[in-house]
């Protein structure tokens, strides 16, 4: 007897191990919790509407550890457009716990997932993280206050990225041309010796790169620096 009551006990505690995991409610229109943040197209003016746009609810126990919960959602349409309908998810793991969520949509036409649409080049777009606490059924969920409305962006998928790297990567690399460049004053080139200067020339450079000496010029008029070499010298140097 004590073995079949331990038994029932046993059972009834996974069962209820199992099915106790706390809620949260999501919906982006829910007047009594002052939240009203529809999702816009591209325009951030036209409403998604229909199943040609799709939603999903994010989360995790932390703001960059995010996963989809739930299931997938279309929008609803007409004076509804932008909204999704509100639906009570469940956390798995989580009992009355903190835990941080986001909406996500993006154009059905590009994936039947955020992510596929994402790495399609789709539009897609996703809302503020709002903290949440969690709750134990059978009691009322919370809402996520603080929703705020977004819209949808278009970018590239991964594939066009690739290729708009390659070419920007082309774009940048200088081309290779077969003519020599000249070398720069005073450089040799490979296997060309370098022309000595005469002993004229010598003595002409160094005279015109002293710029202490000076010359004694007609009539008689002492001139100083490398103008001094310019001129003809009638009488001699005299150092400074």
């Amino acid at each position: 007897m004590k073995n079949t009551l331990l038994s029932v006990w046993l059972a009834g505690a996974c069962a209820m191990q199992a099915w106790a995991q706390g809620q949260i409610g999501f919906g982006n229109l829910v007047s009594v919790a002052g939240i009203d943040a529809p999702v816009f197209d591209t325009d951030c003016v036209t409403p998604l509407a229909g199943a040609a746009y799709l939603a999903q609810v994010y989360a995790g126990r932390t703001p960059d550890s995010l996963s989809p919960v739930g299931w997938v959602m279309p929008f609803r349409t007409g004076e509804k457009a932008g909204y999704i309908s509100g639906v009570a998810i469940t956390i798995p793991g989580s009992f009355t716990d903190l835990v941080y969520t986001q909406l996500r949509a993006w154009e059905a036409a590009a994936g039947a997932t955020f992510e596929e649409a994402v790495a399609a080049g789709g539009k897609y777009g996703v809302s503020n993280i709002v903290p949440m606490w969690t709750v134990m059924p059978p009691g009322t969920p919370n809402m996520p206050v603080g929703l705020q409305s977004f819209c949808l962006v278009a970018e590239p998928g991964t594939g066009a990225l690739l290729a708009l790297g390659g070419m920007a990567l082309l774009a940048l690399t200088p081309r290779r041309r077969n003519q020599t460049r000249r070398p720069a004053p005073g450089v040799d080139r490979p296997g060309q010796q370098r022309q000595q200067p005469s002993a004229l020339q010598a003595l002409a450079r160094g005279a015109s790169s002293r710029t202490g000496a000076c010359v004694w010029s007609a009539p008689m008029r002492r001139r100083c620096g490398p103008a001094a070499s310019r001129r003809k010298a009638v009488s001699f140097a005299l150092p400074v």
